[in-house]
């Protein structure tokens, strides 16, 4: 990831994990990893090797193309289509959390 400016892992990182609704440290605890290390994916300060990347496809249960934000359809699925079907059965509390990650978000 050398070189690729405002590629925004963390941004996504921290959208996915909130919408699951788990904590950095849930994230950390189940990589075997310090929060401090993950908090630092989710800042772009550090970067996940290749085998964290695809632990963290299978954690958010999400295509390395999703996480990696290199499409934005999946299997004919609008990303947008698919958060905002997740949206509509999240509590207003979620909502509001998720609409503040995303104001951050520029695609």
């Amino acid at each position: 990831m050398a070189g690729r400016k405002n590629n925004q892992l963390g941004k996504r990182l921290r959208v996915f994990r909130k919408m699951h609704g788990w904590s950095q440290q849930k994230i950390a605890d189940i990589l075997l990893i310090d929060r401090s290390t993950y908090a630092y994916y989710e800042l772009d300060k550090t970067y996940p090797n290749v085998d964290t990347l695809v632990s963290l496809t299978e954690i958010f249960n999400i295509s390395a193309d999703e996480l990696l934000g290199i499409t934005k359809k999946i299997e004919g699925i609008s990303v947008e289509e698919t958060f905002g079907s997740y949206f509509v059965t999240c509590s207003p509390t979620k909502q509001r959390e998720l609409l503040a990650c995303l104001e951050n978000m520029t695609v």
